[in-house]
């Protein structure tokens, strides 16, 4: 038999989120609440290279937590910095919810990461 949803405990709750397959797409926005702003952050390529992972933009605006920003302003923005990180995995543990999907995702070729080579060599 099926459980009724309050019955269902906490535990099970975040067990059950955890599961969820999680899809995210190049050009997909995030909103991410710290305290008492949000700031966003946008996926903008997969490095397959050196992490195997998703790259992500963070923008340095912070919002107040209960504005809705004009998305096309936000990813027009000033960058903070670009991270590597497993963006799905960021969903399902609620550190930051999608909320839309923008394809401008910048200009890839003045966006420099350093190549394994550069890495090696400044060691």
């Amino acid at each position: 038999m099926s459980q009724n949803i309050e019955e269902i405990t906490t535990e099970e709750q975040i067990t059950y989120e955890m599961t969820k397959r999680v899809i995210t797409n190049i050009g997909d926005v995030f909103c991410a609440k710290i305290n008492n702003y949000k700031i966003y952050l946008q996926y903008v390529a997969n490095d397959l290279s050196q992490l195997n992972s998703d790259v992500v933009r963070v923008f340095k605006t912070k919002y107040p937590i209960k504005t809705t920003p004009d998305l096309s302003e936000v990813i027009n923005g000033d960058v903070d910095f670009y991270a590597h990180c497993v963006t799905s995995a960021g969903i399902r543990r609620g550190l930051w919810e999608k909320v839309d999907n923008i394809k401008n995702v910048g200009n890839s070729s003045t966006e420099e990461f350093c190549s394994q080579a550069e890495f090696v060599q400044s060691s």
